[in-house]
């Protein structure tokens, strides 16, 4: 069964303007940065310990942003290390917090963590639920390239979802949803799920038996990964 990779699964509010907060917050909120740069490194270890440190500084401080932004961060570390429950509990406890109801952005982020732990569980019908969820919050997103990010995000979810289930038509419904989304918007802001969504379109096609097309849409992927020099090629070449 395929399983979703962790690097999708990392957050776009990394690096969130500080505006109208205490020292103790602004701390927080860089050891947060730091958080995500591990998870960009694809280092669980680090991440989990900056991802901890400020959940529990966040915790002690009662500050709701970085309660919120360090559980989604320690649930991602639990993903990727397949505590699916213990995941579960931060995101059900982030989902508890004040600043839950204020952020689109991480109601989105909350919805597609839940969404990729339930799939990876064999819990289709929530993991579907969940996405479905994200790609509205994604849509409520006010700044622009988060928008797009999370919205591109939860589109390649569904995606991922639909071809774990094996349901071609879903899967190529998704694809073209996310490819029209994503032609939209400035490459420099979607480039990372160009490469992705390319590559889901090789492997569409490689599965439908139409290697020429598969060829096409893998070399699309990694001509984009070169040219904003991304080091991550997620899973390219899975055929």
């Amino acid at each position: 069964m395929k399983k979703f990779l962790l690097f999708v699964c990392i957050s776009v509010f990394g690096a969130l303007a500080y505006s109208q907060k205490s020292a103790d917050e602004l701390s927080v909120d860089k050891i947060l940065d730091h958080t995500y740069q591990q998870l960009l490194n694809v280092n669980l270890t680090k991440a989990s310990g900056f991802a901890e440190q400020a959940y529990q500084q966040s915790k002690a401080l009662h500050y709701s942003e970085g309660i919120c932004r360090s559980a989604v961060y320690l649930s991602q570390v639990c993903f990727g290390a397949g505590r699916h429950e213990q995941g579960l509990r931060y995101l059900n406890e982030a989902e508890k917090e004040p600043y839950y109801n204020e952020s689109a952005g991480i109601r989105a982020d909350v919805s597609r963590m839940k969404g990729r732990i339930f799939s990876n569980m064999s819990l289709y019908d929530k993991g579907v639920s969940e996405f479905r969820k994200s790609l509205k919050y994604s849509g409520e997103i006010k700044n622009p390239e988060e928008n797009a990010k999370m919205t591109a995000f939860a589109y390649e979810n569904l995606v991922f979802l639909y071809t774990i289930k094996k349901q071609k038509d879903s899967v190529f419904y998704y694809l073209k949803k996310n490819m029209e989304f994503s032609k939209k918007q400035k490459e420099e802001v979607v480039y990372r799920n160009l490469v992705n969504l390319n590559t889901a379109f090789g492997m569409y096609y490689s599965d439908l038996g139409k290697p020429d097309s598969a060829v096409y849409y893998f070399k699309k992927s990694e001509e984009t990964a070169q040219k904003h020099k991304f080091p991550y090629q997620s899973y390219n070449y899975r055929m």
